[in-house]
């Protein structure tokens, strides 16, 4: 191509591609050969400020599509995970019962069978069947895993934290080569569920 940023452009997707399916050392060659670096870099705190509020604005496809976008595919199953607790928690906490049992069914089970050795975060035993119990319980404080829960707002805040952590380590990954294995230390959850 004739124009520099249709050039450019080309080659961060290629970048992208590259990066989305792992060759992530390949992708660091193309993208300092084309210097393409500083605006990815750019682009990327572009991303998780745009998760964040999104996030705490209860934006929730757009923060799936973002988190899709922004988080690398190793972890993308738990960081959806922890934003459909989220939303599911709200809704039990709201009593939205019959809303919070199709949410269940459609968006938290078929993640059941990931919650387990995601990227070196266990679940705590009996998660998935707590967040059942949940739907006939009149609190979430009656919950032994999800008493920590602290409401709506500083739930979404506390997600917000989590979430972009675990982006940054996967872009720390990236940076160097994927070779590093990202392990979540304790955040957000309070001593509740993945995360812990």
């Amino acid at each position: 191509p004739s124009h520099p940023q249709i050039t450019k452009d080309i080659l961060r997707m290629i970048a992208q591609y590259l990066r989305a399916n792992g060759y992530n050392a390949s992708a660091a060659v193309v993208a300092d050969e084309a210097q393409l670096r500083f605006s990815e870099q750019q682009s990327k705190r572009q991303q998780l400020k745009q998760l964040r509020r999104a996030i705490v604005e209860a934006d929730w496809e757009t923060a799936a599509e973002v988190l899709i976008k922004t988080c690398a595919r190793k972890s993308q199953r738990h960081c959806l995970y922890l934003l459909y607790r989220q939303q599911y928690l709200e809704l039990v906490h709201a009593q939205k019962t019959q809303q919070a049992f199709t949410f269940l069914n459609k968006r938290l089970k078929p993640l059941e069978g990931h919650l387990s050795g995601c990227d070196g975060v266990e679940a705590q035993e009996g998660e998935f069947a707590e967040l059942c119990y949940l739907l006939t319980c009149r609190s979430i404080r009656d919950s032994r895993l999800f008493a920590w829960w602290p409401g709506d707002l500083r739930g979404r805040e506390m997600l917000a934290e989590e979430v972009l952590a675990l982006a940054r380590i996967d872009e720390h990954d990236q940076k160097i080569g994927g070779q590093g294995s990202s392990a979540l230390g304790g955040g957000g959850g309070g001593g509740g569920g993945i995360g812990s």
